[in-house]
């Protein structure tokens, strides 16, 4: 297995962009079986609405459910879906250098072209922040450098 590879398990996910805080699925969304927005969520929430179980398929590719969904793409956004039949998407996870950190991630669809983002905060505003899917920026660099809005975090909880 590869040293950065993610293997199966439960993690925290987030955002190298924000300072406190992790991205899931939000603690008050309504009881109804539609899918649900994948966002940052408030400072210091933990729990089932924060936690993702990674499940990994081989190939660098993943099953990534928020608070036990499967993850896929509506509209340009991340959403779990909690229908049996909405299976998800397996996504891309690839680890990549950034500075001062060690185990910096891309998300990416199948296709590679594009990935999470976490939008930049409107300033003067507590909205949380969905995630969405666009085309992935790189710096011409050897290695190559994403913005840390592009790049993500999974920190293992199953094993603490």
């Amino acid at each position: 297995m590869a040293q950065h590879e993610l293997q199966s398990g439960i993690y925290l996910l987030t955002s190298l962009s924000l300072s406190d805080g992790f991205v899931g699925r939000d603690e008050k969304e309504d009881f109804s079986l539609q899918p649900k927005k994948v966002e940052s969520l408030p400072p210091g929430l933990r729990g089932q609405r924060a936690s993702w179980i990674v499940e990994a398929l081989g190939k660098g590719r993943y099953k990534l459910k928020a608070g036990g969904a499967p993850t896929g793409e509506i509209d340009h956004k991340v959403f779990a879906f909690l229908k049996e039949e909405q299976k998800g998407e397996d996504w891309i996870v690839k680890h990549r250098v950034f500075p001062g950190q060690d185990t910096a991630y891309t998300i990416e669809r199948a296709d590679e072209r594009s990935g999470w983002v976490l939008p930049e905060k409107e300033p003067y505003t507590q909205a949380n922040l969905g995630v969405e899917i666009r085309p992935l920026i790189v710096q011409p660099s050897e290695p190559p450098r994403y913005p840390p809005n592009q790049l993500w975090k999974f920190i293992r909880i199953d094993r603490e």
